[in-house]
């Protein structure tokens, strides 16, 4: 089990923050897929998207079962650790567009939402601490 010791102020404080970062990223796929904007790596886009999306619902879930503060390894790495590699190679792929395709400001709100979100999950990540097997 893993444990974090971060207060209540802080974990708002990044959870807002981080929640801005996933909201840009699929404003940005959505306004880039109304567009119809053709990417070169679109379907890489599309999928951090989804990962992102199955890393929110199981810390919501989490956080339905009163798990926000005590969490099994497996349901931290699927949480948190989801998020943050979806995040972080979403941000790599978008800026890969940005270099291929050109400028988009939705292919922009993806990487920098990307980035945001990749780096508050990690802040909150890195405070849980192993308490037990």
């Amino acid at each position: 089990m893993y444990q974090t010791d971060i207060s209540d102020r802080d974990w708002i404080i990044y959870d807002m923050i981080g929640n801005l970062g996933w909201i840009a990223c699929f404003i940005g796929f959505g306004r880039n897929v109304c567009a119809e904007t053709r990417s070169a790596l679109w379907i890489g886009e599309g999928m951090m998207a989804l990962f992102i999306l199955m890393g929110l619902c199981e810390l919501i879930g989490e956080r339905i079962a009163g798990l926000d503060r005590l969490l099994s390894k497996r349901r931290l790495y699927r949480g948190f650790g989801l998020i943050m590699a979806a995040s972080f190679t979403g941000a790599l792929v978008s800026l890969a567009d940005l270099m291929v395709s050109g400028w988009n400001v939705n292919v922009i709100m993806m990487c920098a939402g990307g980035l945001v979100c990749g780096w508050f999950s990690r802040l909150l990540f890195v405070r849980y601490t192993k308490v037990s097997d």
